[in-house]
């Protein structure tokens, strides 16, 4: 999936205004999530992402030295994140988290979300979940 595409479903799915918002959006969400990913998960998945996006599972993410450094919080914590880095409601924030999800579920393969899914705590599949 090109840029263009994925950042204009996430606009439409989200319910937001421009593609610069889907891009903010998209950048805070991917950022957000690479903080739950071992850099080695991290860099498989970005590896599906448009090129502009890849390096942005990093973006948030400290230089780790073992998976047991990555942070393993709840969903809730993940949704908190994403709304304070928006400045956005908790319930735009959960709204816009599962849209750009769902963008995320259609661009990469269904085997490389089944490996991302193993490596987040078990709440994170309501999120996955379309």
């Amino acid at each position: 999936m090109q840029k263009e595409e994925f950042l204009n479903k996430v606009r439409d799915y989200g319910g937001l205004d421009s593609e610069d918002e889907a891009l903010q959006m998209t950048e805070i969400f991917l950022a957000t999530l690479g903080e739950w990913l071992y850099r080695t998960e991290a860099r498989k998945l970005g590896a599906q992402l448009p090129k502009e996006f890849q390096d942005l599972l990093f973006k948030e993410q400290e230089p780790e030295t073992t998976r047991a450094e990555t942070v393993s919080y709840p969903l809730e914590e993940f949704y908190i994140r994403i709304k304070a880095r928006a400045d956005i409601s908790f319930s735009e924030g959960v709204r816009i988290a599962k849209a750009v999800a769902q963008v995320l579920e259609e661009a990469v393969s269904p085997g490389e979300m089944k490996d991302v899914l193993q490596k987040l705590p078990d709440d994170f599949k309501e999120l996955f979940s379309g």
